[in-house]
């Protein structure tokens, strides 16, 4: 396995709203509604619930250390 490297994260939050368009664009869903479409759930009903949810991110550092980066990517 390939470990993930801050050059693989950095930018992902900066980047969610272009690839949301693309993917849009593209298959006529952005990636909330891709994946709400794969399980068979509301997505409407799924933005409401998770509208009103908190989730916090903790680095962890172990193994190689933390990823500069992952966090934040994980937090969007």
């Amino acid at each position: 396995m390939t470990r993930l490297t801050k050059a693989d994260v950095i930018n992902i939050s900066a980047e969610l709203g272009t690839y949301d368009k693309e993917l849009l664009k593209k298959t006529g869903c952005t990636l909330l509604g891709i994946a709400c479409k794969a399980a068979w759930v509301d997505e409407i009903g799924v933005a409401n619930a998770v509208s009103s949810l908190t989730a916090c991110v903790v680095p962890m550092d172990c193994g190689q250390g933390t990823i500069e980066g992952f966090c934040d990517a994980v937090q969007q």
